[in-house]
């Protein structure tokens, strides 16, 4: 692995003996197997030598989104029991430490090691990383003196007992609609979706894979970390995810493949600086983590240019990876679906009311089975239950269709389905005609209450940086008419400059509609001539 922002390069022995040194120094903290260890940094070479060594252990890694807040905090260590609290010095201008004092009080009169939370009894231990220490922090420099009192055979011995089906892996859901859910995955889960990517790539060891996209999610510490290991190729990720920073390593590493969802392959695409990058090493990609745009997906193809990139779809209950794009077929082919299954998968589309298995070109919900379904959603049987049916099938929520030869075309998601007057609209049709406007850089589409309907159709809109900085509820009306059906026409318009992101990159849409329908107080007939709402935003 490579961090040229850090100035650090590990080999894969020096990887394994890093692992196995913290492993050691883990044990010696009283982690045990089954134990939470919780991580909440960003991209470091210690992420990754602690997701090794807390394998090593038997403990379950537990992820957690740099861009929490206080009260996420506080949720994320109660909900999982967290033994071990891994953390940064800070992110995108969140000070950690100072979060930490104020969820943890105990750290400012406890030794290091010792803590005793009141809030979180089962928190033994705070490791910091980084230069600046925490009273009652153990940082990790001590952390690895603390591996000497271990021998390895301990060690050994905590990784002999371990079973394939033993949870590993935990991470919260995105939170697109409301509070994230606790995702089990095992060794087996993750390990053989690593691999299987990787195969489906043809990773080679003369592979180098960027990688902007956060550990913290499924999409790193698993595609990003896991398959390039797989099959000995290097990751190089970044620490932060900035634009000129994922192009410049991508420049002066010669990297061969680059990860990313679809609001950073704008980022890459927008960047003032784009031209200045010799990407020319670029042999393939993968867009996914979000629906991607079919326009965004050419753009990437022709201009970056990455002639072999993937569009892949996947969630975090299935280790990630379902489908991927065959990076042979003409990009207008890649660009419109989201391919075909991986080895292993199986795929169904099955009726959102009956679960009775569908046909070809017939919309439903898309359902997965195989060796990469989670074990389950972490002390929520009833969600388990919900999600995951007799025969094995995990139900995902999003609506799909299979073509004639097996590809996926994902139509958007059951739970952001708007339902006007009882007409069923899918935001995803609306987005992607709205994308091909002149002046919209990027869109969300979302439902808001409203007194007449039930729900009307809202769209927040990007503008790009040449074009007008406003559109009326009433111009992009005129732009739908004749395309769009009356019904599916947006009524709610509103400019921002960004969207409300989760951590790995999604829409918030939920939060779109509340400040929408905190604006029109359901009364959202009377706002078609209005203009964009940008001002009371």
């Amino acid at each position: 692995m490579a961090f040229p922002e850090l100035g650090v390069r590990r080999s894969f022995r020096d990887l394994e003996s890093e692992a196995r040194i913290l492993g050691r120094a883990l044990l010696d903290l009283g982690v045990r197997k089954g134990d939470r260890v919780a991580i909440w940094a960003p991209n470091l070479p210690e992420w990754i030598a602690f997701e090794f060594a807390i394998a090593k252990v038997g403990a379950i890694l537990v992820t957690i989104n740099t861009a929490c807040g206080q009260r996420e905090l506080e949720h994320f260590l109660s909900h999982c029991d967290a033994r071990v609290l891994v953390m940064g010095d800070h992110a995108r201008g969140a000070d950690f430490h100072a979060l930490a004092r104020d969820v943890i009080p105990e750290l400012q009169s406890s030794r290091p090691g010792q803590l005793h939370s009141a809030r979180f009894p089962s928190l033994e231990a705070v490791v910091t990383l980084g230069d600046r220490s925490l009273p009652g922090g153990v940082s990790y420099a001590d952390l690895i003196t603390r591996a000497a009192s271990v021998p390895d055979d301990r060690l050994r011995r905590a990784e002999q007992s371990q079973d394939p089906t033993e949870v590993i892996n935990m991470q919260y859901t995105s939170g697109t609609t409301g509070r994230g859910k606790a995702v089990m995955l095992t060794h087996r889960n993750i390990i053989e979706n690593g691999f299987t990517v990787a195969k489906s790539f043809e990773l080679t060891p003369n592979d180098r894979l960027c990688c902007p996209v956060p550990l913290f999610h499924c999409f790193g510490c698993v595609l990003g970390v896991l398959a390039p290991f797989t099959h000995g190729a290097t990751t190089v990720p970044c620490v932060q995810f900035r634009a000129d920073v994922a192009l410049s390593l991508v420049a002066s590493e010669r990297c061969t493949i680059i990860y990313g969802v679809p609001t950073m392959f704008v980022a890459e695409l927008e960047s003032p600086n784009f031209g200045r990058f010799d990407l020319r090493s670029l042999r393939a990609g993968v867009m996914g983590g979000a629906p991607c745009p079919p326009d965004l997906v050419t753009r990437v193809i022709r201009d970056m240019p990455c002639a072999g990139l993937c569009i892949g779809y996947g969630l975090t209950e299935t280790s990630p990876a379902v489908t991927f794009s065959d990076p042979g077929e003409p990009p207008e082919v890649r660009s419109q679906t989201v391919g075909r299954p991986i080895d292993h998968v199986e795929l169904s589309i099955q009726d959102l009311a009956t679960r009775r298995p569908l046909g070809v070109e017939e919309p439903g919900e898309i359902c997965v089975r195989g060796p990469f379904v989670m074990k389950g959603y972490f002390r929520d049987g009833e969600a388990t239950r919900e999600a995951i049916d007799g025969d094995g099938w995990f139900h995902t929520g999003d609506l799909g269709v299979l073509d004639s030869s097996g590809r996926l075309r994902v139509t958007g998601r059951a739970n952001e389905m708007i339902i006007r007057g009882g007409e069923n609209i899918y935001p995803r049709e609306i987005e992607e005609f709205l994308r091909l406007h002149p002046s919209i850089a990027d869109v969300a589409v979302f439902g808001v209450s409203c007194k007449h309907h039930g729900e009307d159709v809202g769209a927040a809109l990007r503008m790009k940086a040449d074009g007008p900085r406003k559109l009326s509820a009433r111009d992009l009306r005129a732009y739908c008419l004749g395309v769009l059906a009356e019904h599916k026409i947006p009524t709610v318009v509103m400019v921002i400059d960004e969207f409300p992101m989760t951590g790995s990159g999604k829409v918030q849409k939920f939060r779109l509609g509340e400040r929408a329908a905190a604006h029109t107080k359901g009364d959202c007939a009377t706002l078609r001539d209005e203009a964009s709402l940008s001002e009371k935003f």
